[in-house]
């Protein structure tokens, strides 16, 4: 079977191509790791001659990948299709592969804790398959290749929401309830909620998935969710510092602004020429020069006064002003 080779068009695509290319020494991992996949993207079925599970997936690799794994545990290798679709809902292109009970295939892999028993197809992933920290780490892969998704938009879409996301989908509440436990032993915070008839185990904090991604050996995915984070921390950092220059300049503007028109209410009121001379040449500085700034202010009148000396005065001739009736 030709792999169709596509570059990942998505973080989560780039995350799960990562994922499927990292090589899994340990046999309790590869279990793990192929008991992940076929629960999350298997299919139990009854026919009148035989039973078994389909295991389909959109990626060539992931399928590749579990075969192998199948291989070695049972020293079958099974078939791989490809079925293509027309319509344009979810995958066009899906690769599968049967583990049928009467290949024996099935049955060892039960066995083996990989596979649900036939009575219980909705059986959860045994405990024991999962008791080291390797192999929640590969089962963690494993069930991210099959139903997770990754989401870091660099502009968050409202004010709501930083939209960082990743998520697992289930259609069974049971399944989620366990990858919630397992997820929250690694301190990742996630929740569960229920959409519809699935349910849905997420992360939302940028760092908790920033650490779940590492210890899936993802490191170029987080690294990508790190740059992502950055740059809007520099954006949300520049846009900070815009809106802060704006408000000080509206706010400088607005200042001059009554400072002129006090002025002119004294020079109206025969008031001006009467103060003394520090006042008249600071109200003399500012009629002339409407947009300097108190810095600049410092420069203009004689003898050079600070910043503090020339916010006193012109507080002193609003002062003045304000006892002036029109």
């Amino acid at each position: 079977m030709d792999k169709k080779t596509e570059s990942p068009k998505s973080l989560g695509a780039l995350v799960k191509k990562e994922i499927v290319t990292q090589k899994i020494s340990a046999a309790c991992c590869r279990k793990a790791f192929l008991c992940a996949v076929c629960r999350g993207n298997g299919s139990f079925y009854i026919k009148s001659e035989d039973y078994g599970v389909t295991v389909s997936n959109a990626d060539h690799e992931v399928i590749q990948k579990c075969v192998a794994i199948v291989k070695t545990m049972t020293g079958e290798e099974p078939e791989v299709k490809l079925h293509t679709y027309s319509n344009k809902i979810g995958p066009d292109e899906l690769y599968e592969f049967d583990l049928k009970h009467s290949d024996g295939v099935y049955d060892k892999l039960v066995e083996a804790g990989i596979l649900p028993p036939p009575s219980r197809p909705d059986a959860l992933c045994p405990e024991s398959l999962i008791e080291k920290s390797c192999c929640k780490i590969s089962y963690l892969m494993g069930v991210f290749i099959a139903t997770g998704t990754l989401s870091a938009p660099k502009e968050a879409n409202d004010g709501k929401s930083s939209g960082y996301y990743m998520g697992f989908n289930f259609s069974s509440e049971a399944q989620a309830e366990f990858l919630l436990k397992l997820l929250n032993g690694f301190g990742a915070n996630a929740k569960i909620r229920k959409r519809g008839e699935n349910y849905s185990v997420y992360i939302k904090d940028a760092e908790s998935i920033s650490d779940m991604l590492t210890r899936m050996h993802a490191v170029t995915g987080m690294l990508e969710l790190q740059n992502i984070m950055l740059y809007r921390l520099l954006k949300n950092n520049s846009n900070r510092y815009s809106n802060c220059e704006a408000a000080n300049i509206s706010k400088t503007v607005n200042a001059a602004v009554r400072q002129l028109e006090a002025i002119e209410k004294l020079k109206r009121a025969g008031i001006l020429d009467s103060l003394d001379d520090n006042l008249k040449a600071t109200a003399a500085a500012r009629l002339n020069n409407p947009d300097a700034t108190l810095q600049e202010l410092t420069l203009l009148i004689p003898g050079n006064p600070n910043r503090g000396a020339v916010n006193h005065r012109l507080k002193r001739l609003l002062d003045l002003s304000e006892a002036v009736k029109d």
